[in-house]
């Protein structure tokens, strides 16, 4: 039997309630050491609508583009199917995402 690489990125989700730091740093970082291998989103149950200054300022600090960093909700548009998710806390995975993974 012939083995099939599959060479296309894992899409990789992390939950948060805020979605304002953690969730966010996660996916910053993701997005950058795991080019190629990962693609990584973030969202939140009850999006903050801003990202931390002090968590965007430690992701300038260690020279992450945070251009695109920005606070969603959990349903945001243009979601796609998540090979895995993540959580930053106890409670910040939704039955609503339960469609989206795997």
């Amino acid at each position: 039997m012939k083995v099939v690489e599959n060479h296309k990125p894992l899409n990789v989700l992390f939950l948060c309630t805020g979605n304002s730091a953690r969730s966010i740093m996660a996916e910053v970082i993701l997005n950058r050491l795991g080019r190629g291998k990962f693609k990584a989103f973030s969202a939140g149950s009850e999006p903050a609508g801003y990202v931390h200054p002090l968590a965007l300022q430690m992701l300038r600090n260690a020279h992450f583009d945070v251009s695109n960093a920005r606070s969603k909700p959990r349903d945001f548009s243009g979601a796609p199917l998540f090979s895995d998710a993540g959580t930053n806390g106890p409670g910040c995975i939704s039955v609503a995402w339960a469609r989206h993974i795997f």
